[in-house]
């Protein structure tokens, strides 16, 4: 049976429906709508027993939506990075609510401006081994550092929520992950061992699997990636441009929609403007170190800050 289009599809193409396909049906009829229709999804770690509707879930494991497929899980996966990317984001706790997002940015001398006509969401920026401020202390508690892993995943084999059944792989899915805490210093880690071994993440598949950490009464789920430096590098040619286009595209026009929040915000302050336009996505890999020269200093080991942390629910981000 033909797949629906979800970019195509009208009401005449009722014949080509797969029924086994709730998001296509749910998409076509107005039912659910589907990460803002980005051509890609997110990729995270379920960290729950039960999906919405009250199907098993198995803790621990990596989650996307697959087009055809629904939501699939698995404990391994593979991921290739081809843009690591950061951005802040500050969650008011009073508010119970995202109330600020900086643009997308690639490097630390890049401006990162806000939402709320700031720069960085309000984080301090503090040297290596200067204590924060009480005040500071309560903005880096709700302002954080996200790395965005921009890739391609591949499931060798998985499961389905809906279902139960395994679905056979590989299937490959371009999807984003957005991680901070104990998993951003982890990924930090790796990028920067790939970097001194000359290894470029476009071209490398990193092994993703999950830690289960457990503090008393607490439990959360922790990235465990590896890279076999003996494996020889991968690249799909027009395909891997391709996905390329579709992120830095999806990355441009997130930053447009935050410049113009930014400027408004700014204006409603009477602020002045910054004078460079948003600059665009053009480098894929950083420089060694990098991610290290900005790390905040609560946010280097401690599972408080972990996205995953539950204790049966996933904290907000």
């Amino acid at each position: 049976m033909t797949q629906l289009d979800s970019q195509q599809t009208t009401g005449t193409d009722l014949a080509t429906i797969d029924f086994d396909d709730f998001e296509a049906i749910a998409r076509l009829t107005g039912q659910q709508t589907f990460d803002n229709e980005r051509d890609f999804q997110f990729l995270r770690i379920n960290a729950l027993p039960k999906d919405k509707v009250g199907n098993k879930l198995i803790p621990g494991t990596f989650e996307v939506s697959a087009q055809g497929r629904g939501l699939i899980y698995a404990p391994t996966i593979k991921f290739r990075v081809m843009i690591r990317a950061m951005q802040y984001r500050r969650f008011s706790e009073k508010e119970k609510k995202v109330v600020s997002v900086s643009r997308i940015f690639t490097n630390w001398s890049d401006e990162a401006y806000d939402t709320a006509g700031g720069i960085r969401c309000g984080r301090p920026r503090l040297k290596k081994g200067e204590q924060p401020t009480p005040q500071q202390e309560a903005i880096l508690k709700e302002a954080k550092t996200y790395m965005l892993l921009y890739g391609l995943a591949t499931f060798e084999t998985g499961i389905t929520s809906v279902t139960g059944a395994e679905v056979k792989g590989p299937i490959t899915v371009p999807c984003v992950m957005r991680v901070r805490g104990a998993n951003y210093a982890v990924m930090s880690e790796l990028i920067d061992n790939m970097t001194a071994k000359r290894r470029d993440l476009l071209r490398t598949e990193i092994n993703f699997a999950v830690t289960q950490e457990v503090n008393g009464t607490a439990i959360w789920y922790k990235l465990a990636p590896t890279v076999d430096y003996t494996a020889a590098p991968v690249w799909n040619g027009q395909a891997d441009v391709d996905a390329l286009k579709v992120f830095t595209a999806d990355i441009k026009a997130e930053n447009e929609k935050v410049r113009e929040q930014y400027l408004h915000a700014l204006g409603k302050q009477g602020g002045q403007t910054i004078d460079a336009e948003a600059s665009e996505i053009v480098e894929a890999v950083g420089g060694r170190n990098s991610f290290n020269d900005d790390f905040p200093v609560d946010d280097s080991d401690s599972p408080a800050f972990q996205e995953t942390k539950v204790k049966g629910k996933k904290k907000a981000a």
